[in-house]
């Protein structure tokens, strides 16, 4: 029985990944998308198409670059939107960096409390998740939203999972994180 879940459970080359969405304020989908990003698992194009699955390899989001795991969550201009409203909202700066500098950032900031920790953990899960299905959207349908419509369903999921997790917040402060950018 170990070995078969030492086979099946998610090995992090680095420590900082697996403690980036270890937080029991993450929705669980989000949990699961965030960790396939994390192992850079995802079926990407450039991934389909190595193996033989399709021949063109243009990025849904932007469609000016090849869609590769690094691009479609960070590089892409239609992701970085997302992120950069993100940390601004949350007080992280206003430049993206690559994928693991993003999760130390997270990991290994000062916060005032967990509360600002678990956020940031929350956050980060919910924009791989909602990119991710975004992609996903414009791939298999027709169905596409705005980097701003993005930033305010995972500002709403991710207050809303905050004031249930964290009794002290009132609703008022909810209305109020949503509204600061």
């Amino acid at each position: 029985m170990g070995k078969a879940y030492n086979l099946l459970r998610t090995h992090y080359p680095d420590q900082s990944c697996a403690r980036a969405i270890k937080s029991n304020s993450i929705l669980p989908k989000h949990k699961i998308i965030a960790s396939i990003a994390l192992e850079h698992k995802l079926a990407t194009l450039d991934k389909v198409s190595a193996r033989g699955m399709i021949m063109i390899n243009r990025c849904v989001l932007c469609k000016n670059a090849q869609e590769t795991h690094d691009h479609l969550l960070l590089s892409c201009p239609f992701s970085q939107d997302i992120w950069l409203s993100l940390k601004r909202w949350m007080g992280l700066g206003n430049a993206v960096e690559d994928f693991h500098t993003e999760i130390d950032r997270i990991q290994h900031r000062r916060y005032a409390g967990s509360w600002q920790k678990r956020q940031a953990q929350c956050t980060f899960a919910a924009t791989v998740y909602s990119i991710w299905m975004e992609r996903n959207s414009r791939v298999f349908s027709t169905r596409q939203l705005e980097p701003a419509a993005i930033v305010q369903k995972i500002k709403f999921t991710v207050a809303l999972r905050m004031l249930e997790k964290f009794k002290t917040k009132t609703p008022s402060d909810l209305v109020e994180s949503l509204n600061a950018s």
